[in-house]
């Protein structure tokens, strides 16, 4: 998203058997889970949230800074919490970064494909240039970045750590 877009700050999606919706303060238990499940932890890294109150100040952080779009997705039948996409405006990336995580008990079960895709859908008319990165071991990522068709460009270095950088063009 580009700093002047605020299309996305109230953007809810629904698909089959998902809702979509940005992420609020009240997301805070949820996201305490999430970012201390392995996943999280070995391929996103920790960000040290280790109370509901760190939880809430790291969502309040998140949509004051405004270069980060943070969703929540969930089931459509139970309303619980499956996982998050994020659109995100790095520092050192030229377009925006697609991102998911998802609880560990809901890997496999095509959700992140069915949110990512309903998302990259609807945003491709205000960002024509997609990138997604994941970590050489992160094969399930490679492997759901790939089936959203992006295509790998290269391999990046952040903090002396290899990413490799995938792009998804809309023309």
């Amino acid at each position: 998203m580009s700093h002047s877009d605020n299309t996305t700050s109230d953007l809810s999606l629904e698909t089959n058997r998902l809702l979509i919706r940005p992420i609020q303060e009240t997301d805070a238990a949820f996201m305490l889970i999430l970012m201390n499940t392995r996943g999280w932890l070995d391929y996103i890294g920790d960000r040290h949230i280790t109370s509901l109150l760190l939880a809430k100040k790291y969502i309040a952080g998140l949509l004051r800074e405004g270069k980060s779009h943070y969703f929540v997705v969930s089931e459509k039948d139970s309303g619980k919490e499956v996982g998050v996409l994020s659109l995100v405006q790095r520092d050192y990336l030229e377009y925006v970064d697609l991102g998911f995580a998802f609880l560990p008990q809901f890997h496999g079960k095509g959700m992140a494909y069915e949110a990512a895709s309903s998302l990259m859908a609807r945003v491709k008319d205000i960002n024509q240039t997609i990138l997604a990165v994941t970590t050489p071991d992160n094969t399930a990522s490679q492997a759901l970045i790939e089936k959203l068709n992006f295509s790998f460009l290269k391999t990046i270095f952040r903090h002396d750590q290899p990413l490799l950088l995938y792009i998804h063009t809309t023309n």
